[in-house]
């Protein structure tokens, strides 16, 4: 049959045709463009959710480590029962924030061919925190207790030169004595310092000194004892020069006591008042503590103090100073002046002064003064606590 319509109608509907099928691949389009979208930001969504949630489990498992490593290290004296308990899990689904940690702290293998006992003072602490089923772990190797506070001699100076002024000829209350004395009037109640703490303990060296020959200068120092033994009583020399030791040790030891200092001028100058910044009275036998000294000062109080005393630059005694303990020079920038000087009063050390460093460095002690080996003295400061950070460190998932 022969088409009869009009060729404008004709037209019109091919290009209505036309129109609709643009327009369904338009919307084709469209749907798959929002579908894709939608998947996207689904996508998007879960990894933003999933993020979120690794960087809380981290953040437990942070948290988990810095617990595992207090606990380690206020426990150090028990750490082998802490590795054959509960196979040295000491922290098992502790809460934090929404998530839990999970702590394990065992030996690092230190050679000793016994993974229940440690030899080196380095343990292994496992952290892992986990929230929402998602798990980060953080591995790090750490120091769990303090390098030992164990001074052998009376006073030891490790600067590459030395000079040592006493004038102990011309006064038998000036000395250096590496015998071992009691703490007048020491009431032990309890205190480790008791243990084997009499005259009868074997002594230390009276003066010990790195550098040797000729670059030292000892000037009218008695090198013999307070009881005028030379050696000691126990064989002990009085006096040992050319030792040719490192003071890197009590160098670390120095910079570890003046972070936990209680007792901190930083003022320089004279202190007539023997108080520090915060206007504290120092430490005393009943309750020593870490003292700490800054800058060049000059001490013109009477103070009766106990602990450690670290000294960066230099101090100069001209009051009345009792002092039980360990004293630690630094010798940092003293500008010529004495790392330690007693120029005037009457001072009494019972324990031991390290001069730590490699710097030339002299000591007068030609005021009215007496340093007196103790082990009772070295024994009873409070035992600082090791803040340094882990050795390594190594993150993942699980």
């Amino acid at each position: 049959m022969k088409n009869t319509s009009p060729a404008p109608f004709r037209l019109l509907c091919s290009e209505t045709g036309s129109v609709l099928s643009i327009a369904l691949l338009a919307i084709l389009a469209l749907s798959l463009i929002g579908f894709s979208l939608s998947r996207t930001t689904v996508t998007d969504t879960r990894i933003a959710a999933n993020d979120k949630q690794e960087k809380r489990s981290f953040a437990a498992a942070d948290a988990g480590l810095q617990h595992g490593i207090e606990h380690a290290r206020t426990n150090f004296r028990n750490i082998n029962t802490i590795f054959a308990t509960n196979n040295g899990v000491v922290f098992n689904g502790t809460p934090f924030d929404t998530g839990s940690y999970t702590v394990q702290i065992y030996d690092n293998n230190d050679g000793d061919g016994n993974l229940m006992s440690d030899s080196d003072r380095m343990v292994y602490v496992d952290s892992r925190g986990i929230v929402n089923n998602v798990g980060s772990g953080i591995l790090a190797l750490v120091q769990i207790d303090s390098p030992p506070v164990s001074p052998d001699s009376a006073l030891s100076i490790y600067g590459r030169t030395a000079n040592v002024f006493m004038n102990s000829n011309n006064n038998p209350n000036r000395t250096v004595s590496g015998l071992d004395h009691d703490l007048p009037n020491f009431n032990c109640n309890g205190k480790s310092a008791c243990y084997n703490s009499d005259n009868g303990d074997p002594g230390a060296t009276g003066i010990k000194m790195s550098a040797g020959p000729p670059n030292i200068n000892i000037t009218d120092v008695d090198t013999s004892s307070a009881k005028n033994n030379n050696p000691n009583t126990d064989g002990t020399p009085a006096l040992d020069v050319g030792t040719g030791e490192d003071p890197q040790p009590w160098i670390d030891i120095a910079q570890m006591l003046k972070e936990q200092a209680t007792w901190i001028y930083t003022g320089g100058g004279s202190n007539s008042s023997g108080r520090d910044d915060n206007n504290n009275l120092c430490p005393s036998r009943t309750n020593p503590g870490i003292m700490y000294i800054s800058r060049q000062t000059n001490l013109q109080a009477s103070m009766n103090c106990a602990g450690f005393l670290v000294i960066e630059q230099g101090l100069e005694i001209r009051g009345n100073f009792y002092f039980e303990g360990v004293v630690i020079i630094l010798n940092n920038n003293t500008n010529g002046n004495p790392a330690f000087n007693i120029s005037g009063g009457s001072t009494t050390i019972y324990g031991s002064v390290i001069a730590a460093t490699r710097d030339p460095v002299t000591v007068d002690l030609r005021g009215t003064s007496s340093i007196l080996f103790s082990s009772q003295a070295i024994r009873n400061p409070p035992e600082a606590t090791n803040t340094s950070d882990p050795q390594t460190w190594k993150e993942y998932d699980f």
